[in-house]
């Protein structure tokens, strides 16, 4: 990551770093503006696709539990959609 910009507004040119403009201070902040929104982005992504997969596995289990025919199944699988939908 890029560091501050430093600023010599009386020595410019003054031993081996360059005089900082005002445009590298702007596009250093868009740039880190950028990156901050690139990682917020990759986290938003990974949230939906989370939901996603945790609703295939819901309605996986609910075909699961209509096409039960054993009582006890149904029953365990109706708890694990009570655990899904409630928690716990």
């Amino acid at each position: 990551m890029l560091g501050p910009p430093r600023y010599f507004s009386y020595y410019p040119f003054a031993g081996s770093e360059r005089f900082a403009r005002r445009s590298d201070l702007y596009n250093r902040i868009i740039f880190v503006h950028i990156g901050a929104m690139s990682a917020a982005n990759k986290i938003v992504r990974h949230g939906i696709e989370a939901e996603k997969s945790a609703q295939l596995e819901f309605f996986k289990l609910a075909q699961r539990f209509r096409n039960a025919t054993d009582p006890k199944e149904a029953k365990r699988i109706g708890d694990q959609l009570g655990r899904m939908v409630l928690g716990s």
